[in-house]
């Protein structure tokens, strides 16, 4: 129980279990690209400047490390949101510990269901980004579940071609689609019919069809 603990303690506890939580890809206002990059960092006392640089120089942010944040808000300050997360990262990382840097509860929970449809031996199809990160969790942490999943579609969203390319998964449609509700599933779910029922037809001696028929 923490209930009672010091300020200090908790203040600890929220650094070392939690680390920062923004919403709406909050930046500091007064502080620099690079300096809002380097602001966990900081506050964990492992700054690493040039990590940060190259962060920013990746998601095409090289030339703003010293401007401060856009107004309005638009997709420069997202980058550097996201910049700023990936800086907490460090190689030998646990999935799980991944997940609770840059991922969110709905992908550990979507990660979830793909791991207890594998323990169950169901067919697992994928959707789109979103779905498929979870999937991408679930299958770092069991790598089994691969055989299992299945890729309705492609879709528009850059990210998701690399994520099914770290699952080495083919997408069964291409049709451009970023619409959310599980569209690219559901369409993909009469393929996936069609292909069982022909994997499972009977062949014609078991028909009992002859050559001449």
């Amino acid at each position: 129980p923490i209930r009672g603990l010091p300020e200090g303690v908790l203040a600890r506890r929220r650094l070392r279990f939690m680390g920062l939580v923004f919403q709406h890809h909050f930046l500091f206002p007064e502080l620099t690209a690079l300096e809002n990059v380097l602001a966990p960092a900081y506050l964990a006392g492992r700054v690493d400047r040039a990590l940060a640089l190259g962060l920013l120089a990746r998601l095409g942010l090289g030339e703003r490390a010293d401007f401060l944040p856009p107004r309005p808000p638009g997709g420069a300050r997202q980058r550097e949101a996201v910049a700023r997360a990936l800086s907490r990262l460090r190689p030998g990382e646990h999935p799980l510990e991944v997940a609770a840097e840059v991922g969110g509860l709905e992908l550990v929970a979507i990660a979830g269901v793909y791991l207890e449809g594998y323990r169950q031996g169901l067919p697992l199809v994928l959707d789109g980004f979103p779905v498929s990160a979870g999937a991408l969790l679930a299958y770092r942490l069991e790598p089994g579940l691969k055989e299992y999943l299945f890729a309705g579609h492609l879709s528009r969203e850059p990210g998701h071609r690399y994520i099914l390319e770290a699952l080495g998964l083919r997408p069964l449609l291409d049709l451009h689609l970023a619409l959310g509700e599980g569209t690219g599933a559901v369409l993909a779910m009469p393929l996936l019919r069609a292909a069982a029922r022909i994997l499972h037809m009977a062949t014609f001696e078991e028909a009992g069809v002859s050559d001449r028929q």
